[in-house]
């Protein structure tokens, strides 16, 4: 082996022409040759590694081959370096018509696109206005805060009134009967729950006013065991609160109120009349015509039963203070009773019957 530093020479590559070089080393195979003659003569000699002179043998061995390492891909870098500049060159000039050709693609397309990006204005615009109406559909459904049921019921009838058709809606009709569907349900459940609140209310109102009427109708019961002041006490407050009835606390059964205070007035009175007359004993008392008229059935029946022909051309008759006291004792309690329904008991008539009879 020689001890020339250099290996092999690269003239034929340096000096090389650049699209020459450029042909040469554009296949492997090209340097296969020299890098083989590199290998062999670095690796040609059999050396010691523990002998001093041979290890830096070996160093100045690698030193070589990098050396001409370097030569070579300084060489490959020369040859390209022109072509490199040419293909930058290149590249720029095809990226300037790429620019201006899309410049001209462009400056062609703009009408179009102006077109496209105005028809897709007018599409959203339209499709928004169509969501918007097909929102306040929904909206309408949204009642809870409403409680007057004749307003619930106009809106149902302008829902169902509402014309939903492609027409309208185009596209989105489908949207559009849900959303009434579904807003007529809410407002439907809303007119069931008024509905139901009033029938309750209506339900409450009329048990208050049949509880006040019966309240009338049992206060002759409450002055059984009172003395002729506190009854006759009694009568000048029923007079005052029957004076006061009014179609605002009963409705249409004011004339109903305003009958049971009359009733419970004409059994007061009889009370009162017998409470007076109690330390007369069984002085017979005398009623006139009108009396006997205005008298409840049951008195007048048993009135009727001594009468004579005499006393019913003169337009009087007597009873005993005893009957007259049990009649009225009978017919409060009686009247009382009917209050609480009492009178559609079947033995009702056939129990009236028989203390008429026995009064007689």
């Amino acid at each position: 082996m020689t001890n020339n530093t250099a290996l092999i020479t690269l003239d034929q590559i340096t000096h090389m022409s650049p699209s020459k070089a450029v042909d040469v080393l554009r296949n492997k195979d090209s340097l296969k040759s020299i890098i083989e003659r590199v290998r062999v003569e670095a690796t040609s000699e059999v050396l010691d590694v523990n002998q001093k002179k041979d290890r830096e043998r070996m160093g100045s061995l690698a030193r070589t081959v990098s050396t001409s390492k370097t030569t070579l891909v300084k060489a490959i870098k020369a040859a390209i370096a022109d072509m490199e500049t040419k293909v930058r060159d290149v590249k720029a000039t095809c990226k300037y018509a790429e620019d201006e050709l899309n410049k001209i693609r462009d400056e062609v397309l703009s009408p179009r696109k102006a077109w496209e990006e105005e028809q897709a204005r007018i599409q959203k615009e339209r499709e928004e206005a169509i969501f918007l109406r097909i929102e306040n559909i929904r909206q309408m459904g949204n009642v809870q805060y409403i409680a007057d049921l004749s307003e619930l019921k106009d809106m149902a009838n302008a829902l169902e009134a509402m014309p939903i058709t492609i027409e309208h809606f185009e596209e989105f009709v489908g949207d559009a009967i849900s959303a009434r569907d579904e807003a007529l349900r809410s407002i439907n459940d809303a007119i069931i729950h008024q509905v139901q609140e009033e029938a309750r209310a209506n339900a409450l109102a009329e048990q208050q006013v049949t509880i006040a009427i019966n309240e009338i109708r049992l206060i002759p019961t409450e002055a059984f065991s009172k003395c002729a002041s506190e009854i006759a006490l009694m009568i000048s407050e029923l007079k005052q609160k029957s004076m006061s009835l009014s179609a605002d606390s009963f409705g249409d059964r004011l004339t109903e109120a305003q009958q049971a205070a009359d009733t419970s007035l004409q059994q007061l009175q009889i009370l009162l009349n017998s409470k007076s007359e109690e330390s007369q004993g069984s002085t017979p008392i005398t009623l006139n015509s009108e009396q006997v008229e205005s008298a409840t059935p049951a008195i007048k029946r048993a009135s009727l039963v001594s009468t004579t022909q005499h006393q019913l051309e003169s337009g009087m008759v007597s009873i005993s203070m005893r009957e007259y006291r049990h009649l009225q004792q009978c017919e409060a309690e009686l009247e009382a009773l009917k209050a609480f329904g009492v009178d559609n008991w079947s033995g009702y008539a056939d129990a009236m019957a028989s203390l008429n009879d026995h009064a007689a």
